[in-house]
């Protein structure tokens, strides 16, 4: 399957589609992402510029790039990262928690 982001194939946009699919809640914190070759694939780009998109994301705090594991979606996200509705839920939470007594 092949990507509407191929207008222009390189790493960083690999990166942005999935940074994005991240940022929307596609792709959830600790979700295991396709591996090097599968991206490649998918992209129809070389093993290299998908490595190169992971490691980005990677560097950005997206994502976590464990050798002969694999990657997968952080548990932490960039702030940036949380979508509104995320940012909503939690604070829904947290309200309804200092409302009950619990402050944490």
């Amino acid at each position: 399957m092949r990507h509407a982001v191929l207008v222009q194939t390189g790493y960083r946009a690999i990166a942005d589609e999935i940074r994005g699919r991240i940022r929307t809640g596609a792709l959830k914190p600790g979700e295991r992402l396709p591996g090097v070759r599968a991206i490649a694939a998918t992209y129809g780009v070389t093993q290299g510029t998908a490595a190169a998109a992971l490691r980005t994301l990677a560097t950005e705090g997206y994502v976590t790039v464990e050798p002969s594991v694999g990657a997968s979606v952080a548990a932490t996200l960039p702030a940036e990262a949380v979508s509104l509705e995320e940012r909503v839920t939690r604070l829904e939470q947290r309200l309804d928690r200092h409302e009950h007594g619990h402050t944490k």
